[in-house]
């Protein structure tokens, strides 16, 4: 494809087209290594209304992906074919599948657009296919693609736990503004994690581990939530961990976060980055910092929280059955 979008092949096939979301942590914590291998975390998920848009198409067989973004990998390594193998596994519905890709969320950036996308090739199957599975269904089915995966299905407003698939679903905030800068490189989150040097919970710790949704930070956070738009209070609250290790590594990004502190935005690293986001109180904060910061990082962008993960796109005309 040369890094082009090509139109998809004309024919009878039925064809949704959908928006999944990018996602921040305004919240991460990571507690310990799991016996399964997998981190034990804590975070508050938020979707914002960047987001890849996904056009799919039902062939005789296959999975075909075209992308405008030659970096993007068209195999079994793509979570696009992960989820989609997924479904087919679990529901026995198996069907060709052409997807037009158009992405828009910085890849590598803790942003979660390769669960987003994989979120959105569930919900569109689940359409598509007329299995009519509940959005726990879709969940489970998800989780087993990645760990981010079920929240970007529904998205909106979260805390997620365990290994971050369990969810509690929260109040929305409002479409509060927020600028996301992606300084032009990835960070591996595998490294980070390593770098992180947490010990393992043993068995007598996953219980009151796990049973810190309950404790004094969970109340807090609800509290917080409920108490209006961003403060002081809110700021000195919430934590990446990741910064402990991503911030030693890349200076710039720790000075990216504290320009936008000053600029009157509540700040941090997204995931283990390198995406860099601020939520504002006003549109007219954020639009001031991301002029100031325009031409200085490869991509500065300003959205908006928003209510969902997965969504058909407005001008889609499907009357593919829920």
């Amino acid at each position: 494809m040369n890094g082009e979008p090509s139109p998809l092949e004309e024919g009878s096939g039925q064809r949704l087209t959908l928006l999944a979301r990018a996602k921040i942590n305004l919240h991460l914590e990571v507690l310990g290594r799991l016996p399964n291998g997998y981190h034990a975390v804590e975070t508050l998920l938020q979707s914002v209304e960047l987001a890849d848009r996904l056009t799919v198409e039902t062939t005789d067989s296959g999975i075909t992906i075209y992308c405008d973004d030659p970096r993007v990998p068209r195999d079994e390594s793509n979570l696009i074919v992960r989820a989609a193998e997924a479904f087919f596994r679990f529901s026995g519905c198996r069907i060709g599948l052409q997807v037009l890709l158009e992405k828009r969320i910085p890849m590598g950036a803790g942003l979660g657009g390769g669960s987003a996308d994989a979120a959105a090739i569930l919900v569109a199957l689940n359409r598509i296919c007329q299995t009519h599975y509940p959005q726990a269904v879709l969940e489970r089915i998800g989780a087993s693609v990645g760990a981010d995966v079920p929240f970007q299905i529904a998205g909106g407003t979260q805390w997620a736990f365990g290994i971050g698939a369990d969810l509690v679903r929260l109040p929305s905030y409002g479409r509060l503004p927020v600028v996301i800068v992606f300084p032009g490189f990835e960070i591996s989150t595998k490294k980070a994690y390593t770098a992180l040097g947490l010990e393992a919970l043993g068995t007598e710790r996953l219980g009151l581990t796990f049973r810190r949704l309950n404790d004094k930070i969970w109340k807090e956070w609800v509290r917080l939530w409920a108490s209006g738009r961003p403060s002081k209070r809110w700021s000195e609250t919430i934590r990446n961990r990741f910064e402990t290790v991503v911030f030693e590594w890349f200076p710039q990004l720790e000075a990216l976060r504290d320009e936008l502190i000053a600029r009157g935005a509540v700040a941090h690293l997204t995931g283990s980055g390198s995406a860099v986001y601020g939520v504002f109180r006003s549109g007219t904060e954020a639009q001031r910092a991301a002029q100031a910061l325009q031409g200085r990082f490869s991509v500065v962008l300003l959205t908006q929280f928003a209510e969902c993960g997965v969504s058909l796109a407005q001008d889609d005309s499907s009357s593919v059955g829920r």
